[in-house]
């Protein structure tokens, strides 16, 4: 492991650092990867519902803001026409 680098002098009375193996932690593939031809059951199988589902409605939703966000720009571009304008007279003014 690297050495821990100190900003300024440590103190006399700080413990030394442990040493962690962060591969007995880490899941390098996600969890709809690694079970995907496997029996689930309990909350294994509620987990990779979660994730499939959130891996559909994920992207699906994204869309939905752009479209939504998209009409109502365009919705704004149109509504800034000048009212009086609109009946034939002139104006300044805008919505």
């Amino acid at each position: 492991t690297p050495a821990h680098v100190w900003a300024w002098t440590a103190p006399p009375d700080a413990k030394p650092w442990k040493t962690v193996n962060l591969r007995d932690y880490a899941d390098p593939q996600s969890f709809l990867l690694y079970y995907w031809n496997m029996q689930l059951s309990g909350s294994d199988r509620v987990i990779f519902r979660i994730c499939w589902i959130a891996a559909v409605l994920g992207p699906l939703s994204l869309l939905w803001v752009v479209a939504r966000t998209s009409n109502i720009t365009a919705a704004r571009i149109v509504s800034a026409v000048p009212i009086l304008a609109i009946r034939g007279r002139k104006a300044s003014r805008t919505l």
